[in-house]
């Protein structure tokens, strides 16, 4: 029998990638492959329709209204919000770190679209958070100037309750506190920090943090669950070939002696498929 599920599907994201202007060709292992395609998954917002909620003092720039007012009626009515977000998919911003521990996107508020599909950048931007329901509007910015401090502060201000689970119970405070006046810098020595707000109020990264080889925590935990699920998936495969070949005989189909197998990706819904016979057996989702 030949089967290799986490190949199949290392192939299918590779395909996913270069469709969206990532190449891949530069990637030294499926790992990396994998990695790229979750890193750029978490940087896009999910196209999902949400209320914008504007901290008490949020105030935007006259000029930039118009590309606010275009990001709030996107932000309504669920539409595609990656022409106001970075221009070079898959390619590490130094930017990152910002959403990587604090969960946090920076938008740009250009009114026109460019060229290439993406609004004119702007600096300020907008600073915002997204969940399923809603958008939290933080500030509207300088890149280089905003501080995380500042950033979580407006965020346990106006919505408490939407971050409440990652405030840490039971701590007064930080016996040394890490001040970074550069919202965007980027995170030297891939070390998690908390924000100490004061008051007994500290929060660990929204954003999930860091590992120690400097991806995002995130990333390396979704791509480890679906390894350990393709191989259950594949496993199980193996344990029911007996199965599998006579269902293939019911229906008249000639199951090889020495079968091969393939993996098959529709909307989100894992397949395998037998190459001879073209059976197919529905595996789930990862």
């Amino acid at each position: 029998m030949e089967i290799d599920l986490y190949r199949d599907w290392v192939a299918h994201l590779s395909t996913e990638l270069m469709a969206q202007g990532c190449d891949t060709s530069q990637m030294q292992s499926a790992e990396t492959v994998v990695h790229a395609y979750f890193d750029l998954a978490r940087h896009q917002i999910k196209a999902l329709p949400r209320t914008p909620l504007k901290a008490k003092s949020f105030s935007c720039p006259d000029d930039l209204l118009p590309g606010l007012e275009w990001v709030e009626h996107k932000t309504r009515t669920g539409e595609d919000l990656s022409a106001h977000l970075d221009r070079t998919p898959g390619i590490p911003s130094p930017h990152d770190a910002l959403l990587n521990d604090w969960g946090i996107h920076h938008v740009h508020l250009g009114a026109e679209l460019d060229p290439d599909g993406f609004v004119a950048r702007t600096d300020p931007v907008l600073f915002a958070r997204f969940d399923d329901n809603n958008a939290y509007f933080i500030s509207v910015q300088p890149l280089e100037t905003c501080s995380r401090q500042h950033l979580i502060g407006q965020l346990h201000d106006n919505w408490p309750q939407s971050i409440s689970h990652y405030r840490l119970s039971g701590i007064l405070g930080l016996s040394m506190s890490r001040t970074d006046p550069n919202a965007t810098a980027p995170q030297r020595c891939n070390v998690n920090t908390m924000i100490d707000l004061g008051h007994g109020v500290v929060y660990a990264p929204i954003g999930g943090g860091y590992t120690a080889s400097g991806l995002s925590r995130e990333v390396v935990s979704q791509a480890d669950h679906c390894a350990h699920t393709l191989r259950k998936m594949q496993q199980s495969v193996i344990d029911n070939i007996d199965t599998i070949a006579a269902k293939a005989k019911d229906k008249g189909l000639p199951f090889p002696d020495n079968p091969r197998f393939e993996l098959h990706v529709d909307n989100g819904t894992l397949y395998v498929v037998e190459t001879t016979c073209m059976v197919a057996v529905p595996l789930g989702k990862l």
